[in-house]
């Protein structure tokens, strides 16, 4: 930037720092108290000489010493996950995912119709991570997994409704639908508790 009107009203920063040839790349979103429509509601005081004194607001820049990411050698480290993805804009991006996943469900036939679960799952983070999730698995585009589900969710009485090989959604099986899409119902091999488990690692 140039004029500190500019820097003030900037909403991000890249911080680059170098040793010889090489360079890491960090990057902050910058306090709220940085742009100019928040600050008229501030008041920033100084205590100096046993008294409280104003400060011209016009001339205030904050910066903290957080780092939400940074970047060495093509390899991207993750300090703040939530700031890392709304820099990326990773909502759009898992909800172009959703549209594509939600469609193939209705081309492989696994659901008559995903309408309520686009609905249900909307913009909502926790449910678009779910969503891709499930796209990165695959598990619901292999025919043979399909099958085991019904015929598990039939003995285990699970819960789904399932007409002619199609699972019928409503409100009451939506969270039950992600879960088993991502293959995320495991049974305990010790005691046989059963578990949903957003994350896992497999054993080889």
């Amino acid at each position: 930037v140039e004029q500190y009107q500019d820097l003030l009203d900037s909403w991000a920063m890249v911080i680059k720092l170098e040793h010889q040839e090489q360079a890491v790349y960090a990057y902050r979103k910058i306090n709220k108290f940085n742009h100019s429509t928040r600050l008229s509601h501030i008041s920033f005081i100084q205590f100096k000489d046993k008294e409280l004194k104003d400060l011209d607001e016009q001339a205030i820049f904050t910066l903290d010493t957080q780092i939400d990411f940074f970047s060495y050698q093509g390899t991207t480290f993750i300090s703040n996950k939530r700031e890392f993805e709304s820099a990326l804009n990773f909502r759009a991006g898992m909800e172009q995912n959703r549209d594509v996943v939600l469609q193939e469900f209705v081309d492989l036939n696994i659901f008559s119709d995903a309408t309520l679960l686009k609905q249900h799952i909307g913009a909502n983070l926790n449910y678009l991570r779910k969503v891709s999730s499930i796209q990165k698995s695959g598990y619901y585009k292999d025919a043979k997994f399909m099958e085991e589900l019904v015929k598990v969710n039939s003995e285990k009485n699970w819960g789904l409704q399932v007409e002619n090989g199609v699972i019928v959604i409503n409100e009451a099986s939506i969270e039950l639908v992600l879960t088993l899409l991502n293959n995320g119902r495991l049974e305990s091999p010790i005691n046989h508790e059963v578990f949903d488990a957003s994350v896992k690692k497999k054993v080889s």
